[in-house]
């Protein structure tokens, strides 16, 4: 976990605010670092990730993403994949790579900072995105960064 300093000038760089909020069991960053979909564009935005249902097209069957959530659960000794998601480090609807195993990452679907509390911010950063209110580039960063649950975009 890096410094409230880190955190702070980390937040600065993307054009985020830094909350009060701390977090444990972020993905490791060997595991998940996050990787980008190259088919999303700042250029195109309005034809991917702004279009209701665009998500959709791109998410991976869950037959890939369950086998690929068994194999990281047993890496990092997690015995309980009921408690868990595989989520996309970077979100579809921020432009992440939707297949990408260093996009995916098992993360506990509950507690302050679980999948429950960031498709929150998932759907803020969207609405940034989509308004103009933020780049392709800082959504992405902000996800990719290792500060993303300590922060607020």
């Amino acid at each position: 976990m890096k410094s409230l300093a880190a955190l702070l000038l980390a937040g600065i760089l993307t054009g985020c605010s830094v909350s009060a909020a701390t977090q444990s069991g972020d993905p490791p960053p060997a595991l998940a670092p996050g990787a980008t979909n190259p088919g999303v564009t700042q250029a195109n935005l309005g034809q991917t990730v702004c279009v209701s249902g665009w998500t959709a097209t791109v998410r991976p069957p869950a037959s890939y993403t369950s086998a690929l959530k068994r194999r990281q659960m047993a890496v990092l000794g997690e015995a309980d994949p009921a408690a868990y998601e595989e989520d996309h480090r970077t979100p579809l609807s921020s432009g992440g790579a939707p297949t990408d195993p260093r996009n995916l990452w098992p993360e506990l679907w509950s507690g302050p900072h679980g999948a429950h509390a960031k498709d929150v911010l998932e759907l803020q950063v969207l609405h940034d995105l989509c308004s103009g209110r933020t780049t392709l580039a800082r959504a992405q960063a902000y996800w990719m960064g290792d500060f993303w649950m300590t922060t607020v975009p």
